[in-house]
């Protein structure tokens, strides 16, 4: 009785969905976002889809399910306006309602995506405490033995001209960034200026050095005249 021989089946191979592991952190312009209290209290209440959107803005992938929140929290800014650009991209590509979550994260009140998008870029630059920090600061440390009246009235003042540190803003970068290019090129150039300089003097020298060390013709002596008189004598006859 003849038995059927029996085949190994083909395993097949299944492919994750395409996300890489693992972030490249790097040190932007700004301050980490998980150093602002009511930054981190936001980023903590977003859905998913918001916070991968967050992570593609500022790292231009979605991120690790286990990494990307830590890697949110540790954002200081972007490296580059190059970076910038990209995230302006990404961000024109996406609906308006996916972006309002963000913009209220950070204390954006454009109701246009043209300019949500840009303000949402540029706090992302350099991002920096928002007014509400300020203000829970000044609660956690003002004199509680003041009436409710005089500290409300400290408060606007402190929210009306907050003690903000100087960031960065992306044209002021692209200032620097232009003027160190124009300041390589002009080393480059007067280098190239002194090399051609160097080159000539070389050239003129060696000239020099030729023109000296060429043989020069004996001078005629007598005995060699008489030598040349004797010659032609025998020619001409």
């Amino acid at each position: 009785m003849k038995t059927r021989s029996q085949r190994e089946r083909k395993v097949v191979p299944h492919y994750s969905s395409g996300i890489v592991k693992g972030t490249e952190l790097f040190q932007g312009r700004g301050i980490p976002l998980g150093s602002s209290k009511r930054i981190k209290e936001g980023i903590d209440n977003l859905s998913l889809d918001s916070l991968v959107l967050l992570h593609r803005l500022m790292y231009h992938k979605q991120g690790e399910d286990s990494e990307r929140l830590d890697d949110i929290l540790l954002f200081s800014g972007f490296k580059d306006i190059k970076q910038r650009e990209a995230a302006i991209r990404i961000a024109q590509r996406v609906s308006e309602d996916n972006i309002k979550p963000l913009c209220k994260l950070f204390d954006i009140e454009n109701e246009e995506k043209d300019d949500m998008v840009k303000e949402l870029s540029d706090f992302l630059f350099a991002p920096k405490l928002l007014k509400r920090d300020f203000k829970l600061n000044y609660i956690e440390t003002m004199d509680e033995s003041e009436d409710n009246e005089e500290n409300l009235r400290k408060i606007e003042e402190m929210l009306a001209s907050p003690e903000e540190e100087e960031a960065y803003t992306p044209e002021e970068v692209s200032e620097e960034e232009d003027s160190a290019d124009d300041k390589k090129t002009t080393k480059k150039q007067s280098i190239h200026k002194k090399e051609q300089n160097e080159n000539k003097v070389k050239q003129n020298k060696n000239k020099k050095e030729q023109n000296l060390t060429k043989e020069k013709k004996p001078y005629p002596t007598i005995s060699h005249k008489k030598e040349t008189k004797k010659k032609n004598k025998k020619k001409a006859k």
